[in-house]
């Protein structure tokens, strides 16, 4: 549910994590990265193919891959927009088998 508006939902394909401002992204396991996109207004986002699946990050300032380019587990890829205009640092986080959408937690470390 929308938070100001309790009829509405939004539909987010992920999750969206809130950290510090100047904190970079790593991808969550060895994979190649197989786009990167510029959205207007979010910032860049990266994808990267692990297989079968994908793993989505978006909100980006910066990007330290390009495509094609094979990444490590844990490694850094890319710098999260600080939202001056909300105080905010978010990573949108998603990820993907085929074209079904799958829970992103069950990816993520517990542990740095």
């Amino acid at each position: 549910s929308h938070p100001l508006m309790p009829n509405i939902d939004i539909n987010n394909n992920g999750i969206d994590i809130t950290t510090n401002n100047g904190s970079l992204t790593r991808a969550v396991f060895d994979g190649e990265v197989t786009g990167i996109a510029n959205i207007p207004g979010s910032g860049q986002l990266i994808i990267i193919r692990h297989g079968d699946f994908l793993s989505v990050y978006a909100n980006l300032k910066e990007v330290y891959v390009k495509a094609g380019e094979k990444v490590k587990t844990k490694q850094n890829i890319g710098s999260i927009v600080f939202d001056e205009e909300d105080s905010k640092t978010v990573l949108h986080f998603e990820i993907w088998k085929g074209q079904t959408k799958l829970d992103p937690e069950l990816w993520l470390f517990k542990n740095n």
